[in-house]
């Protein structure tokens, strides 16, 4: 099999990635790494990192709350960092597995 070519586009919030990766033919496979990280708020694993680091507030019926994290990181800034390192490690090993399976198929 040939190499493939990965196009990544990114942006902030509300810039077109989605509208932008819809202008693709339908064929190409798509990964779209913001659900996957939204998915990835369900692990035990990253949930457990999540609480210890900014505390169970951010729960909401024993799942991560996006709006109560938001708002967590809207008073305490520089937590985000902490956020990102916290959460991109898990995200770049799936999108890599996602990566190879899209490969093989």
């Amino acid at each position: 099999m040939g190499k493939s070519l990965i196009i990544g586009i990114t942006g902030p919030l509300g810039a077109g990635k989605t509208t932008a990766a819809g202008y693709f033919p339908k064929q190409w496979k798509k990964l779209n790494v913001d659900a996957l990280g939204h998915q990835l708020l369900e692990s035990i694993k990253i949930k457990k990192k999540l609480c210890l680091h900014f505390g169970n507030n951010i729960l909401e019926k024993k799942h991560i709350s996006r709006k109560r994290l938001r708002q967590f990181l809207a008073q305490n800034p520089q937590k985000i960092v902490l956020l990102n390192k916290t959460i991109h490690p898990f995200l770049q090993k799936e999108i890599k597995k996602q990566i190879q399976k899209a490969r093989e198929t």
